[in-house]
């Protein structure tokens, strides 16, 4: 009866614990993702929906705290949340992505925290993928000698890779301080048009013999950190045969830049440490870039990004954060190593890194005349749970001196898997007129961004003295197997720009207007809207540079009625004399709740930009606040 009895007691005690051990692994809130991933571009807004849930028994006042990577802001978030016994609450949660963030995968993360019992607590994440930025791209021409007191005069041409409008401001300086003088100081390019800047330096007749090294820069002024530099040297002749030579720091100019900022309320602290140099190393350029988070803490040092690149025509060496661009279709970025010769003959792109725990590689090699080009590229991504593989063919041509064409058939295997996908483009570029189209398609399982899509676009511009019009418009779609497992996305844009000299030796004025319309076949699921449009009124010529601009930019969800308006407005004025270039400029940017006009954040800028004529390197000072962050940073 006693063994019995103790049987029972044993029984009843496991049952016991095991009661206490659920009670004790169970979470008074549960909280989830309800939006799938979010694509977006530098500088704009990602909207995730979350859900929280009280699982408990009684009401309760859930503590709500996020974590996004470095840099990045939060629009409008609770920092707590009421809910009853088994009442679900949904939050919208909008990011900024900060213009200079780098492309890759990131996540916003939402911990829930009980106020009755703080030991439950739960988290979730949700995933944000940060496309490439729009690219620059500056073709310089070979170098030349010059005698004092002549000119030389160079053709750079720029080219917009990137896929929207874009405005571009083009300077060029001399290391000698000699005068340079360009054919336009503003570029307004659609979609894959390029133009052609004449940049013309005027040598002294006091000039010593050497090399003078011209920098040329261009960048975008509508998309925050889009911007392409390049050099090249002229030689100096000497009056009689003799040694050229040349200092190193005039050649390698640096730029040093330390930001820091602290929220005068939380106390916490945000910092980075960015360093540059660039310049003509051994008949070559040179460049090097490194950007450090987290300073002065509390965060460990964290090296965000870095490259090292050198360009020795026809060659060019990438290490580090690199994006290789192997064939239209293929493209490989990550961390890691790349090496493109462009020749007159031939063309190979090389490249190799990784992205987490994948790994990447691509080669493709085009041979022929400009004229004629038959080309073979190949494509790898590894990764511990999947393997990708691409195979390609190119041709190119050029029927006539201003009729170019470009075609590329691709097969590409995912696992057991396979896809095709397709891409033609031809262009028309003339002195009045610009023309390019383009259309692909790419299967479901073809590796790279283009995967499950397909699409067409047209871009033209026509070009006078002092007047240009150009009309950009695309549309594109994605699931092409029609998988009712998977949502579909239709895609349309349309952009416009209009620039004009009304006076001589006055102002331009440049209005640009951007409109992209996201969507699914029943406007049930997606239905965002981005509209972007901005005009500029400025002259960079002459001894008093000056410019005023306005630029505004929505984002509308239509499905969740959130609407997000950004205002910004700047106004600058400088000094342009023989010795000295010096720019003020006063930036003021607003970001709106558009249902309810409320103000979510805002800031003001204050820039100051100095020169020295007589040599490369360049100092500015900004200081500027948003709303309770304060930020101050310095660049030499």
């Amino acid at each position: 009866m006693m063994t019995r009895s103790r049987f029972w007691q044993a029984v009843t005690l496991i049952v016991c614990l095991s009661v206490v051990v659920s009670f004790s692994a169970f979470s008074a809130v549960q909280v989830s993702v309800l939006s799938s991933v979010k694509e977006v571009a530098p500088g704009e807004f990602a909207t995730h929906v979350f859900s929280v849930t009280n699982d408990s028994a009684s009401a309760d006042t859930f503590d709500l705290s996020f974590r996004i990577p470095p840099g990045w802001g939060i629009l409008g978030a609770p920092t707590s949340l009421s809910l009853d016994p088994d009442e679900e609450g949904t939050l919208f949660v909008t990011v900024t992505v900060p213009p200079g963030a780098t492309a890759g995968e990131y996540s916003v993360t939402l911990t829930a925290t009980s106020r009755v019992d703080p030991t439950q607590s739960t988290t979730a994440s949700a995933s944000i993928s940060v496309s490439p930025v729009n690219e620059l791209d500056i073709i310089m021409p070979d170098p030349q000698s010059v005698p004092p007191g002549k000119t030389v005069t160079y053709e750079v041409i720029v080219i917009n890779r990137g896929n929207a409008q874009d405005t571009m401001k083009v300077e060029a300086n001399s290391a000698d301080g000699y005068p340079v003088t360009l054919s336009n100081s503003i570029l307004n390019l659609v979609p894959q048009e390029r133009a052609t800047v004449t940049v013309t330096i005027n040598v002294p007749t006091d000039a010593d013999p050497g090399r003078d090294l011209l920098s040329f820069s261009v960048f975008s002024v509508l998309y925050a950190g889009v911007k392409k530099e390049d050099t090249l040297f002229t030689t100096v002749l000497p009056p009689s045969p003799q040694a050229v030579g040349g200092t190193l720091m005039e050649e390698l100019p640096a730029r040093l830049r330390l930001s820091f900022g602290q929220n005068v309320f939380t106390g916490e602290l945000n910092s980075s440490l960015t360093f540059s140099v660039s310049g003509g190393v051994l008949d070559g350029y040179f460049s090097s870039y490194l950007r450090f988070s987290s300073i002065f803490g509390p965060d460990p040092l964290d090296l965000g990004s870095f490259y090292i690149s050198y360009r020795l025509k026809p060659s060019t060496y990438k290490i580090g954060d690199v994006s290789q661009k192997i064939t239209d279709l293929l493209s490989v970025y990550g961390r890691g190593g790349s090496l493109l010769i462009d020749a007159d003959y031939y063309r190979l792109a090389l490249v190799a890194g990784g992205s987490g725990d994948e790994t990447r590689g691509g080669i493709g090699l085009a041979v022929g005349p400009s004229v004629a080009r038959l080309g073979i590229a190949h494509m790898e991504k590894r990764s511990s749970t999947s393997q990708q593989t691409v195979w390609s063919l190119t041709a190119s041509a050029q029927p006539l001196d201003d009729w170019t064409m470009r075609m590329e058939g691709a097969l590409g295997l995912k696992d057991t898997l396979s896809s095709r996908a397709f891409f033609f483009n031809t262009k028309i570029n003339t002195t009045p007129y610009y023309l390019s189209g383009q259309v692909f398609s790419v299967g479901s399982y073809f590796p790279g961004s283009r995967r499950d899509s397909a699409g067409l676009s047209l871009s033209q511009r026509l070009r006078q003295n002092d007047f240009s019009l150009s009309v950009s418009i695309s549309h594109n779609w994605d699931n092409l197997s029609q998988d009712p497992s998977v949502s579909t996305t239709i895609e349309d844009e349309l952009g416009l720009n209009i620039s004009a000299s009304p006076l001589e030796d006055g102002p331009t004025i440049n209005s640009t207007v951007e409109f992209t319309w996201a969507r699914d076949p029943d406007l049930t699921a997606q239905n965002d809207v981005r509209r972007m449009m901005s005009v500029e009124l400025g002259d960079s010529s002459g001894s008093f540079p000056y410019s005023f601009s306005g630029k505004l930019n929505d984002q509308i969800d239509n499905i969740t009625d959130i609407s997000y308006r950004t205002l910004t407005f700047s106004e600058g004025i400088g000094v342009s004399i023989e010795d000295i270039d010096l720019f003020l400029k006063l930036t003021h940017i607003r970001n709106l709740d558009l249902n309810n006009g409320d103000i979510l954040s805002g800031g003001t800028t204050v820039n100051l930009r100095f020169r020295a004529n007589s040599s490369l390197h360049s100092a500015s000072i900004s200081v500027g606040n948003d709303e309770d962050d304060f930020d101050i940073s310095a660049s030499i």
